[in-house]
């Protein structure tokens, strides 16, 4: 759909919001166009359902540009311009509406353009205003890593924690420890980290100090003590040596489980998706199974005690919809993915919600075994989401190989390859993970179709080594017929 993002935007404004965006149009300091303003004008009479505005694209632009030929490209740079219009008007609302944060901006604009003196006194001003209104601890932290030298502090090995900013209270270094692991979760899922912010000293800091000593020598008790605990558990759990630890994942499991009752749900969500990521890279380096049932059991938990709803999203979001469901079929428990399926569809974007409903119910039927009803639906699919364009074709190739059309498999794959390639959807780790499964899916072809079973036990080896691969137990179930078939046929023979 050419208006998705746009609409997805305008249905999250309130009444007053629909009118004061008007009045941010008009303004000639954000919108030089009227053209935009007059598109808007159109666009906003579906608010707030924007149902039919995808049959109306072309009478809108008639109406925009009654002197022009209907013209594609015309109207999806338009629409892109408005919602990035629109993205701006949602920002400067929160920021200017956010007093701390205004203020810390302020402050590192004047520091990057070494204007010291204006700075100096915008720290004097702000420090005050601290002071007067009491905001919460990680605005005040920040405000003492300007106020301070910090570079001297990070540069040196720091042997003790009780003597890192001396003048804040031992919530700070919960506080920090959480800034860390939230850089820490960054890397550990192979994100890019760039930029001039101050969490990202905490780096340093972190690296020149023994984190399991550091937090001795922080005496704190009840929730706070408990918040450090799992802080050190979830800094140690990603290195390599811990990342298949299942005796410290479930002791931070439980850990986060005590501790919950003292924080509300929108931080619950927050260490959760954090636990999740654990089971995501600890998967298919040992015991998959343990991992995808633990996967599960946090998605159960998450449902149950109603966490999701924490979010600020106004609809239950696709990616989680296709996580839960996947991993829910990948446990066996058909049943259980079965009414998530029907019943957290009502709660997803009508716009959106089709095509991931579609290929989740492709995907619960290829697991029973009825390809036919998979291929009806994975064909109906919308590619709403980027995701699908790959889950389709990744499932397409696995009905393929179980029915034994293996031409219609090759007819696809080079198209695939390509589409895997170019894309600028995916990150370069999901780039690698689908073409390593592309490589293994053309090897289990060529066993099948030469009768070769012995060369299975070959690729097992080879998959054992690389299991940061796409589809992974599915590749290793495939590899484990063909072995088993190279058995039966041995006996025969």
């Amino acid at each position: 759909m050419k208006a998705n993002n746009l609409t997805n935007l305008l249905s999250s404004f309130s009444k007053d919001e629909v009118k004061e965006f008007r009045k941010f149009l008009e303004s000639p300091l954000h919108n030089g166009s009227g053209i935009l303003l007059s598109l808007y004008d159109e666009i906003i009479k579906d608010y707030p359902a924007f149902v039919n505005l995808e049959t109306r694209l072309n009478k809108i632009f008639s109406k925009v540009y009654p002197d022009k030929k209907v013209n594609d490209a015309l109207i999806r740079k338009n629409i892109s311009n408005l919602t990035k219009l629109g993205e701006k008007y949602i920002t400067l609302l929160h920021f200017q509406n956010d007093e701390p944060r205004y203020a810390l901006t302020k402050l590192w604009a004047l520091k990057k353009r070494k204007l010291e003196t204006l700075h100096r006194q915008s720290l004097e001003s702000t420090s005050k205003l601290f002071d007067e209104h009491g905001y919460k601890l990680e605005f005040r932290y920040f405000l003492n890593v300007e106020k301070s030298e910090h570079h001297t502090y990070i540069r040196g090995k720091i042997e003790d924690g009780n003597r890192l900013f001396p003048e804040t209270s031992n919530s700070f270094v919960v506080y920090a420890f959480n800034k860390f692991v939230d850089m820490n979760d960054k890397i550990f899922s192979h994100s890019t980290l760039t930029g001039d912010h101050p969490e990202f000293y905490l780096e340093h800091l972190f690296n020149s100090i023994d984190l399991q000593k550091f937090a001795s020598q922080i005496k704190l008790s009840g929730a706070e003590g408990k918040m450090l605990n799992i802080l050190v558990m979830m800094v140690e759990m990603p290195k390599k040596e811990n990342v298949n630890d299942k005796e410290l994942f479930i002791k931070l499991r439980d850990a986060m489980y005590d501790y919950f009752p003292h924080i509300n749900k929108e931080t619950q969500l927050g260490y959760l998706v954090r636990l999740r990521c654990f089971c995501d890279v600890a998967f298919g380096k040992t015991d998959y199974e343990f991992w995808h049932r633990e996967e599960f059991k946090i998605y159960q938990y998450m449902l149950e005690n109603k966490i999701f709803e924490a979010s600020y999203y106004k609809y239950f979001m696709l990616v989680w919809y296709r996580s839960i469901a996947s991993i829910a079929i990948a446990v066996n428990e058909y049943k259980w993915a079965e009414n998530f399926i029907e019943e957290y569809y009502h709660k997803m974007n009508p716009v959106e919600r089709d095509g991931i409903y579609k290929y989740s119910k492709g995907l619960l039927r290829f697991h029973q075994g009825v390809y036919e009803e998979t291929m009806k639906l994975i064909e109906e699919v919308d590619f709403v989401h980027f995701r699908l364009k790959f889950d389709v074709r990744i499932l397409k190739l696995k009905v393929f190989y179980a029915l034994g059309y293996y031409d219609n498999a090759k007819y696809i794959l080079d198209a695939f390859r390509h589409m895997v390639k170019v894309s600028s959807e995916i990150n370069e780790n999901t780039r690698k993970r689908i073409n390593l499964f592309l490589k293994y899916y053309v090897k289990l072809l060529r066993i099948k179709e030469s009768a070769n079973y012995y060369e299975a036990k070959l690729l097992q080896d080879d998959v054992k080594n690389n299991p940061n691969c796409e589809q992974l137990t599915w590749i290793n179930e495939s590899i484990s017929d063909l072995i088993a078939s190279a058995g039966r046929k041995k006996k025969v023979s």
